[in-house]
């Protein structure tokens, strides 16, 4: 048999390994029946130079065989050998050859004829499924995250698979709220229309109830919100997830300037109070102990970045005569966002660009804009702008606080309030959308879990 020198080196290590210190038997004289087997391989075979030809040989009398073994040894090697190949990322190939070659000569216990089976990896085709004109694949959940101990934080949302296609990519992903670096992957759903809730929903809720995994939050975009809670969406009279406000339509637009509205509360949407918000029941509801209101934050990333900042720029770039700014206050922004991008260190992903490319501006470029580059940029413009970008900066500055205090947040709270109730004179009536009305809500979240970076979708 030829071994190639990578697997052969594998092999030897995990051989010397796996049989290290064991009693054996063996038909050479020599041999005491207690003697260590790797004493007895050392002075028996040169592996640098004798190692094909020992494997090589079919004699019985070469055969290692076990004494004093039982079933929890046999399963406790099995355990290793899956620990060995997960933590060093063996190719299946090299296992599956160190597989044969402890079948053949450690004849005591029973080791798998596949790597598959020893990694307890499926093949079975079943896991891709035909799902509402769409294909759909579950993972599972991973064997590191289940533990009943464990809490999870999980991101559903929607992606379009290239620019110009209606095919969509929904996956679900998920890691651990203590170690959120390490992102796995429980599902996929890739089709052309949104994926059917209950289907979709059904294997990742199943595996959550079995291993009693704790949900610490789901974080996504206003659109997947209210596709996973089954409720309506933004746009609608009364499609807040958090108040009971009633929404008024302005030049084609949902706006929402009530500030004081009863809030909502999980029992009344369990129990299907909220006739005129809820389109029917969700899989969350199986779920005993999650709050299906409070464990769906705002999503920073979408609501704040992507959606109030942008539109601000966007009122003030092409927005009405009473808030657009002219070309000459424009330029001047551009070369403060120029200039600043200049001395931009490597902690800022990306540097800031003309006004003119607002559109396709990402959420990290907005967040600069937010939170550093905007105290310059807004200064150009009248006083009113000023103060009113200052009102919702400083708040949010606060809020990326890691540990902000309860006096702080407060005070951001009423900060807030006072943006949103002052949008209306700076910009208009029409400025007060949903992600505009969702920052009234924002301090509730930021007192459960912290600081604002800790549920947003940036990690995903």
């Amino acid at each position: 048999m030829s071994i190639p020198r990578k697997e052969r080196r594998i092999a030897e290590s995990v051989f010397k390994t796996t049989i290290s210190n064991q009693p054996c038997v063996s038909n050479d004289d020599s041999l005491h029946s207690h003697t260590s087997l790797p004493d007895y391989i050392d002075s028996h075979f040169n592996f640098e130079s004798d190692f094909d030809e020992f494997f090589d040989s079919s004699s019985s009398d070469e055969s290692i065989r076990f004494t004093n073994h039982d079933e929890s040894n046999s399963d406790g090697i099995l355990q290793e050998l899956k620990s060995w190949a997960q933590f060093y990322n063996i190719c299946f190939r090299a296992i599956n050859a160190l597989l044969s070659i402890l079948r053949k000569y450690v004849s005591a216990f029973s080791f798998p004829k596949d790597s598959r089976t020893l990694l307890g990896h499926s093949n079975k085709s079943k896991l891709v499924m035909p799902m509402n004109g769409g294909e759909y694949f579950y993972f599972g959940i991973p064997e590191a995250l289940c533990n009943n101990s464990t809490s999870i934080i999980v991101n559903i949302d929607g992606m379009s698979v290239h620019v110009n296609s209606r095919l969509s990519f929904w996956p679900i992903l998920i890691c651990d709220s203590h170690k959120p670096e390490r992102i796995f992957i429980a599902a996929c759903y890739v089709g052309r229309t949104k994926p059917p809730l209950s289907m979709y929903l059904e294997d990742f809720i199943t595996d959550i109830i079995k291993f009693k995994l704790n949900i610490h939050f789901i974080i996504a975009d206003s659109p997947a919100r209210a596709f996973l809670k089954n409720i309506k969406q933004f746009g609608g009279y009364y499609s807040c997830e958090y108040c009971l406000v009633k929404g008024n339509y302005i030049d084609n637009r949902m706006t929402y300037a009530d500030l004081h509205c009863t809030l909502r509360n999980n029992c009344d949407f369990r129990s299907g109070e909220y006739h005129n918000h809820i389109l029917g029941e969700t899989p969350f509801t199986k779920i005993i102990d999650f709050d299906l209101i409070e464990n769906f934050p705002i999503d920073s990333m979408h609501c704040l970045y992507l959606g109030v900042m942008r539109r601000m720029l966007l009122f003030i770039s092409f927005g009405k005569h009473k808030c657009r700014q002219p070309e000459r206050i424009i330029n001047d922004i551009n070369k403060v966002h120029n200039g600043f991008s200049l001395g931009l260190p490597v902690e800022f992903n990306r540097k800031l660009r003309d006004l003119a490319e607002l559109k396709s501006f990402k959420a990290t470029e907005l967040r600069t804009i937010l939170l550093y580059a905007g105290f310059c940029s807004f200064s150009k413009i009248s006083n009113v702008f000023f103060k009113h970008f200052c009102l919702l900066a400083v708040a949010i500055r606060i809020m990326a606080m890691r540990s902000p205090t309860v006096e702080l947040r407060d005070y951001a709270k009423e900060l807030l309030l006072e943006f949103v109730a002052k949008s209306k004179d700076v910009y208009g009536s029409n400025f007060i959308v949903y992600n505009v009305h969702l920052l009234i809500h924002l301090h509730q979240f930021i007192s459960k879990y912290g600081s604002l970076e800790e549920f947003s979708c940036f990690r995903f």
